[in-house]
């Protein structure tokens, strides 16, 4: 409607990705959600390394704190032991959206923490404690008992307000469940909300070396790729990426 009209179409475009954004958030919540009721969606046991995994998903959460106007404060200790099998998938989801509440429901000046508190070693299993705090609007004590319910949310306005589905925090505990491990909750109107989930790992003893050579970057100079998609819009992006 207003092709001259620059600004106005980067102000929509701009509504347009934050809209395409919270449609996708949606979705796959309640996919997520659907997937642990029927049972189809199971965590993985694979190698990774749990520091560098948890670097990445604090410095996505770093990226967005300033749209948000909040800072990022990041503490660990040392690492006895980086090499673990389990779920890189479960454990990610988890954090990202443990910090993805934490920015939305933050308040401009405010502050998130990011740690981990404590790692313990039993045995064959190493039992990483991680938490995420922030000084955002927090939940009354009434809330906090059916926080983790699917479709819950404290206020009548939240859903419009901060565009959510309910769901974020009942996919958390479903996956931290699933993972062997436990979540707890603490929270308080107008001061933040503290997550704190313990979650068990096996220890990996695959020697660093024989990993690295396993992961050896391959060239795919010269190659040629045969890319088959069914659905004309699908093959116009691939083509566009490529």
């Amino acid at each position: 409607n207003h092709p001259a009209d620059l600004e106005k179409l980067q102000d929509c475009r701009h509504k347009i990705r934050q809209a395409a954004g919270t449609l996708l958030s949606i979705v796959s919540d309640i996919l997520d959600m659907n997937k642990l009721e029927s049972g189809t969606l199971e965590p993985e046991s694979v190698p990774f390394d749990i520091f560098t995994l948890l670097m990445e998903s604090n410095h996505l959460t770093e990226m967005q704190a300033p749209l948000y106007g909040v800072t990022v404060h990041v503490k660990n200790p040392p690492f006895p032991v980086r090499r673990v099998i389990g779920s890189p998938t479960f454990l990610r989801r988890v954090l990202m959206n443990l910090a993805g509440n934490a920015l939305k429901y933050n308040r401009r000046g405010g502050r998130i923490d990011l740690s981990c508190d404590k790692i313990e070693i039993k045995g064959e299993k190493a039992y990483f404690t991680l938490t995420c705090a922030d000084t955002g609007i927090g939940m009354s004590e009434d809330f906090q008992k059916r926080a983790f319910e699917p479709f819950t949310q404290e206020s009548n306005t939240a859903r419009t307000r901060y565009m959510g589905t309910g769901l974020g925090l009942s996919i958390v505990k479903e996956f931290v469940s699933k993972m062997g491990g436990t979540i707890a909750l603490e929270s308080q109107e107008g001061v933040g909300s503290r997550f704190s989930l313990t979650v068990p790992f096996t220890i990996d003893h695959v020697p660093q070396e024989e990993e690295k050579a396993a992961k050896s970057p391959v060239s795919l100079a010269g190659l040629h790729v045969l890319l088959v998609e069914d659905n004309e819009l699908n093959r116009q992006i691939a083509v566009f990426l490529l």
